[in-house]
């Protein structure tokens, strides 16, 4: 789920809040995202290599995240993880609710206008524009056309 975060969000993980349980899996606490930001920040989980006490800013995780993840997925603009992860638990049956939840978005609306990549999948492109009222005409390659 934590690709449902901002890379703001990400950037605020502080680092006493992380643990690596016996599956290996990083478990984390977000107690800063952008709706709720009071607080004075902390060590943070993601810092400069060469700077270590310099927390990472958002765009540089951004930009990790696009060339790490998301150029890999889709060559589309203005991709985000938020909306691929977002997308693909939808595609996979989680609710529309727990996705806006989960995803902290003020509305339902938002995240379909915005988010959501998936919208025009069900859709029949070919057959909507290919259908019509029209008879069709087929011709043989040796028919002769007449120009009157």
């Amino acid at each position: 789920m934590a690709a449902f975060l901002r890379p703001s969000d990400l950037a605020r993980i502080p680092y006493s809040s992380c643990t690596i349980l016996d599956s290996g899996a990083l478990r984390f606490q977000v107690v800063a995202p952008k709706e709720t930001l009071n607080r004075p920040s902390s060590a943070q989980l993601f810092v400069k290599s060469n700077h270590i006490h310099q927390p990472l800013s958002s765009s540089t995780l951004s930009s990790w995240l696009h060339r790490e993840f998301i150029s890999l997925c889709t060559n589309e603009p203005g991709i985000t993880i938020r909306s691929l992860a977002s997308s693909r638990a939808l595609d996979l049956g989680v609710s529309r609710e727990n996705i806006v939840a989960l995803g902290n978005w003020a509305s339902s609306s938002t995240f379909v206008n915005h988010y959501q990549r998936n919208q025009m999948a069900t859709v029949d492109f070919t057959f909507t524009v290919l259908s019509g009222s029209v008879q069709d005409e087929f011709y043989d390659a040796s028919d002769s056309f007449s120009l009157d």
